[in-house]
């Protein structure tokens, strides 16, 4: 068969082929297949008729071979198509029939493709493309537009994969991932370099190294990565076989392409050797064909006349290319010249042979700019040469853009398939595309522009390059054998003669097919060994043991406990024979003790039924005696937690949700460590409402019995206020320290073993001061308007019962308007698990009650409600709900100040006594002052400047007088606690000074004139360690302030 000639190329396709050919069988041959391996095994065996297809035309160069793209062009699609339906059924079926519509689509554009591609070919040429090593037709532009349909399936594919990857989650998501990965091997690199090839960027042959490579490469990940993940009943043998044949085949392919390599570049060597001894000695070898001799004297070409004519092949730009190769052999043989010593070399040579002054000037013009532009530096012969591989690869890629460029008259196109930014090159297109643009003008046909363009981007070949010539397709007649031959060209040093020696391509096939063809054998025995041999050589190792095995499994699963295992190989499989044996021993003596068991089983049962109903008895006893100490404790607790709120203006709610639910015979309870309290009190004349919420550590009894300490000293102090009058002369900043320290004191003598968080406050019931205190309990929340908030933002003391509290403590004040709603409550607001597919999530976002007391409007029922629905509490559950005239929330509230001013006569009045006061004519201003308080007295406005003006003017007592009565109308201005402190100090009356000053310290206790003055008072009381107290606080807040260094000095020298 001396038409066919094994290459690297036909070899590799083969090799793909086979491989691919293998992929389909193993999956198609899968006992018990899912569809997604029938449709890989269908992928297989298109890419299978793919490479062969390939492989027939790689390996023929006659006519017929060119019929191979009649199959390639489909079966690369069927590939594509393939892949596409894979992801609708892997690693489950999904959308299974929308994948089936989209895939009959995807083969009908084929069916559509291959036929229309079959009509337009059947007539085109079938052109050898020389160096290429194949036939092609020459429909370029349906090559265009198929590479665009390559591409588009691909992209459908990507898609369909990106697709499942997203829809799945967990391991099958990373294994669409994986299988993605791998096709995209298969298919994403073919399809680019294919367009990158029409579009002649890169020749043929870099695509089909590729496509093969990129085939073995992507199948052999492709059988891995399934392997891996899926579940498909496939045995080990032919896990082991599948993975060893990819693996073979995988170094083949890289192995053959070294060696084959080899191959070329001797033959490249040996054929220049004879070519030399040709030229020199005259001989005429069998497979010689013909030698040409291209002389350097202007018009001259000799043709040898030793070789037949007619075997000389008719060759374009032959002369042209000659005297370039003299050139570039020329410049690139000069050391380290300057740019400038070469560029004479090059005008020398030009005028020597140039015979048309426009032949060569692309050529000089690129020269010129490359050489000149490094003038006065040195240019090694290795920069030179690579200027001329620059060149030679720009025409190779131009000259394949060009052919398939169908329109020669499409001046756009060419000019940009000619452009190059590169110096040299630059220069040499523009010349080459002036010359295009000027011959168009002038009408020159398209065959011409062609010929035209051929002449422009001749090559520079170097010495031993081996160039490919032949016979035009075109011009073929009949059903002659066309011929083709490989050749070389030899400079003479003596006459600059250019020689082309050229011989029989085939030869050169005929030389490559021999170490092809050993490879193509191995590869076939590898096949053998692989698919056949492993079978063999695994039976006694692997197969017969493991078949062993497998048949002790079934035996011992049909019932069979007697079957025991002959160990055969001393390796895992042995480890797990004798283990299965043991197995089987242990469950033969577990059966026969099963079943001596079950003999006496009812005695056994009976024995045990009445000790566990012993048990239970006693169980139940504790049950009793454990329920009714809850129900002990609960009793003491009810009147503990009572609310006595009076409900006029401030109206108190509790709600409550212990977390232990008991029964105690007939009566139904609960018990837990929440308490809530409130009543009205009576402090220096005034209505409050106490409120207490709190929440004692400890589950179930440990927190009642906190909850019952808390409630009885709290009780206790609740009725002492009552009784004693002293107390009741408090104010309520004093009031509320005194009862939270008392509280805290009781807790601290339990040594940290009970502690409780609590919120404890009074609210002036006429007009609506909360004064409260935190104990490391959730933050109180105003709901006020529709809007629920924190009036807290850190925390500011720790449990009661903690240590280092030591008296240091402050109130917290705010003012509530009409409809406002306070709410507190346990940490049980916030600690429920969240509901959800995690069902042990626990909520850890506090503000999450805020939404609870908006959706719920301030309702403690519905506030419950929507933290149930929310989640499912996990601890006691305590809320509170202070409202302040609720059914006043749409009156509008008095403003004396406002209402005051709206008097014209009266404003009036009271402007003239501010100017008046402005030019601190004091004197005057106060009887204004005086008759406008007359007239009005509860004015805040009018009692705040008669308090300022008569402190201006050191009239202390009637300040204090004034200061008096304005905090009775306006409690919350703590600047006039600090006035009346002070002015009160002045008359003397330091008790009453120290009272005001206390009260303005519990609200602000980084008040600094507020400190010294109060150390002031206790030094004037003969209290020198508690102004020494206040005063190091004052320090602590502003060391640098005289008077406090002063003070403490002061104290100091007095101590010492």
């Amino acid at each position: 068969m001396d038409f066919i000639y094994l290459n690297f190329y036909s070899f590799g396709s083969t090799l793909a082929g086979l491989f691919c050919l293998y992929i389909a069988i193993f999956f198609i041959t899968i006992k018990e297949r899912s569809p997604a391996a029938l449709i890989l095994g269908g992928a297989g065996i298109s890419a299978a008729l793919f490479h062969f297809a390939y492989a027939v035309g790689f390996m023929t160069v006659e006519v017929w071979g060119v019929y191979h793209r009649w199959l390639v062009i489909p079966t690369a699609l069927m590939t594509f198509s393939h892949l596409v339906l894979v992801f609708f059924y892997f690693p489950s079926p999904k959308y299974e029939r929308f994948g089936l519509s989209l895939y009959s689509i995807l083969l009908s554009v084929i069916g559509i493709i291959a036929v229309y591609y079959i009509a337009i070919s059947y007539h085109s040429v079938g052109i050898f493309v020389r160096g290429n090593h194949y036939r092609d037709f020459e429909t370029y532009s349906f090559y265009k537009y198929y590479s665009i349909i390559v591409l588009v399936y691909n992209t459908v594919f990507v898609a369909a994969g990106i697709w499942r990857a997203f829809s799945e989650r967990g391991r099958e998501r990373r294994a669409v991932i994986y299988m993605l990965l791998a096709f995209c091997m298969i298919s994403v690199i073919p399809a680019l370099t294919n367009a990158l090839n029409r579009n002649g960027s890169i020749s043929r042959i870099v695509y089909q190294q590729a496509v093969d490579l990129s085939f073995v490469i992507g199948f052999f990940l492709l059988l891995v990565i399934y392997l891996n993940i899926s579940k498909e009943k496939t045995t080990v043998l032919s896990r082991i076989i599948g993975i060893s044949m990819a693996t073979f085949f995988l170094v083949f392919q890289i192995v053959a392409y070294l060696i084959l390599n080899e191959y070329e570049a001797q033959y490249d060597k040996i054929r220049f050797q004879e070519a030399k001894l040709i030229v020199k000695n005259k001989e005429q070898p069998a497979d010689l064909k013909y030698v040409l001799a291209y002389g350097t004297i202007p018009g001259e070409s000799v043709r040898d006349t030793e070789v037949a004519q007619n075997t000389i092949p008719k060759i374009q730009n032959g002369n042209k290319e000659a005297k370039l190769f003299l050139l570039r052999s020329a410049l690139s043989d000069m050391k380290n010249a300057s740019g400038k010593e070469r560029w004479k070399k090059a005008e020398f040579l030009f005028s020597g042979f140039e015979t048309d002054q426009n032949e060569f000037l692309s050529y000089r013009e690129g020269l010129r700019e490359f050489l000149l532009s490094r003038e006065e530096k040195s240019i090694s012969d290795s920069e030179m040469s690579g200027f001329f591989g620059d060149i030679n690869g720009f025409v190779t890629i131009a000259g394949n853009k060009l052919v398939q460029l169908p329109d020669k008259r499409n001046e756009s196109a060419v000019l940009a398939i000619l452009n190059s930014g590169k110096p040299g090159l630059s220069a040499m297109m523009k010349i080459a595309g002036g010359k295009y643009s000027e011959a168009r003008r002038k009408g020159v046909s398209s065959e011409k522009l062609s010929v035209l363009l051929s002449e422009s981007l001749c090559p520079a070949y170097f010495e031993g390059q081996r160039i490919y010539r032949g016979m035009n397709d075109r011009d073929r007649t009949g059903t002659s054998s066309p011929e083709y031959f490989v050749s070389y060209f030899i400079q003479d040093e003596t006459t600059q003669t250019v020689y082309e020696v050229g011989f029989d391509y085939k030869v050169y096939r005929g030389y490559i097919h021999s170490p092809s063809s050993i490879l193509a054998v191995c590869l076939i025995s590898i096949m053998f060994v692989v698919i056949v041999g492993f079978k063999y050589f695994f039976r006694y190792a692997l197969i017969r043991p493991m078949n062993d095995v497998v048949a002790g499994l079934q035996a011992i699963h049909s019932g069979n406990l007697q079957y025991r295992l002959v160990p055969s190989v001393e390796d895992e499989i042995g480890f797990i024979a004798r283990s299965f044996n043991h197995m089987a021993d242990s469950i033969l003596v577990a059966r026969d003790n099963l079943e001596k068991y079950a003999q006496d089983l009812e005695n056994k049962v009976n024995e045990r039924t009445k000790e566990l109903q012993h048990s239970l008895t006693e169980v139940k006893d504790l049950k009793e005696q454990q329920d009714g100490d809850y129900f002990l404790m609960s009793l003491l607790l009810k009147p503990l937690g009572v609310n006595r709120a009076a409900q006029e203006n401030v109206k108190v709610e509790f709600f409550t949700e212990q977390k232990k639910k008991f029964k105690f015979r007939n009566y139904d309870s609960e018990i837990g460590g929440d308490i809530s309290t409130s009543k009205r009190i009576f402090l220096r004349g005034k209505k409050y409402t106490v409120f207490l919420n709190a929440d004692a550590m400890g589950k179930s009894m440990q927190g009642a019995g906190g909850a019952l300490v808390l409630g009885a000293v709290f009780e206790a102090i609740l009725e002492r206020t009552n009784l004693i009058e002293s107390v009741r002369n408090h104010s309520p900043e004093k009031w509320l320290k005194d009862a939270f320290l008392e509280l805290h004191k009781v807790f601290e003598s339990f040594d940290g073993s009970m502690l409780v968080s609590l919120v404890l406050g009074l609210v002036d019931d006429e007009v609506g001061i909360l004064y409260y205190v935190n104990a490391e309990h959730p933050w109180t929340v105003l709901y006020r308007n529709g809007v629920a908030s924190f009036i807290e933002s850190e925390m500011t003391f720790r449990k009661l019962g903690t240590g280092g509290i030591n008296g240091h403590i402050y109130v917290k004040t705010l003012q509530l308007e009409p409809g406002d709603v306070i709410i507190a409550g346990s940490d049980g607001r916030d600690d429920f698990m969240l509901l959800g597919k995690d069902d042990k999530k626990l909520n850890d976002d506090h503000t999450k009650f805020l939404e609870f007391v908006h959706q719920g409007t301030g309702s403690l029922r519905k506030i419950y409600e929507s933290i149930t629905s929310n989640g499912r509490l996990t601890d006691d559950l305590s809320l509170v709900r202070i409202a302040f005239k609720e059914e006043n929330v749409n009156v509008p509230e008095a403003n004396p100040n406002r209402d005051f001013l709206k008097n014209t006569e009266l404003a009036g009045m009271f402007r003239q006594a501010k100017r008046i006061a402005q030019t601190e004519n004091f004197g005057e201003a106060i009887p204004i002052f005086q008759k406008l308080e007359s007239l009005h007295n509860r004015v805040p406005l009018i009692k705040k400047y008669l308090t300022l003006l008569h402190l201006r003017k050191g009239l202390y007592r009637e300040a204090a007088h004034y200061a008096e009565d304005y905090l009775n109308l306006d409690p919350l201005d703590n600047e006039m606690l600090y006035f009346i402190s002070y002015t009160l100090k002045k008359c003397r009356e330091f008790e009453r000074a120290a009272d005001f000053g206390e009260r303005l310290r519990l609200r602000n206790p980084s008040h600094f004139k507020n400190l010294l003055n109060l150390s002031g008072i206790y030094m004037a009381l003969n209290d020198p360690n508690k102004a020494e107290a206040i005063a190091n606080d004052a320090f602590s807040i502003d060391p640098e302030n005289l008077k406090v260094n002063s003070f403490l000095e002061t104290l100091k020298r007095r101590r010492d």
